[in-house]
């Protein structure tokens, strides 16, 4: 028999993740082999909490990927349903049922280094 009150998991959020600057080839490459938010996004499901930990921890690779591709002043950004992760106060995602959060990670390049 079950145990009525052991710790139930989070239901998991599905996600897709759109990359906004997607122009340079190279650029986008190395965002695919930096991001967990792309690399965990169908094998490692996880819940608001995690979705929002994994998308702040993102950002200084998603900077790290624009200086490495020679975008020195470029700078990172990720929403999460139109959200800014980085926003005080942020709340973690809900799950929507119908469709998976909409994840954007918004890179603004700034001139090559």
């Amino acid at each position: 028999m079950a145990n009525p009150l052991a710790a139930q998991e989070p239901p998991a959020i599905p996600y897709r993740v759109e990359i906004t600057q997607d122009d340079d080839r190279a650029l986008v490459s190395a965002i695919g082999a930096v991001s967990q938010l792309i690399k965990l996004a169908e094998t490692a499901p996880t819940d608001g909490y995690g979705l929002l930990a994994r998308a702040r921890a993102d950002l200084p690779r998603l900077d790290e990927a624009l200086r490495a591709e020679g975008f020195w002043g470029g700078a990172a950004r990720i929403k999460i349903s139109g959200e800014d992760v980085n926003r005080r106060g942020a709340a973690p995602p809900e799950a929507d049922a119908a469709k998976p959060l909409a994840v954007s990670l918004i890179l603004t390049p700034g001139p090559p280094g």
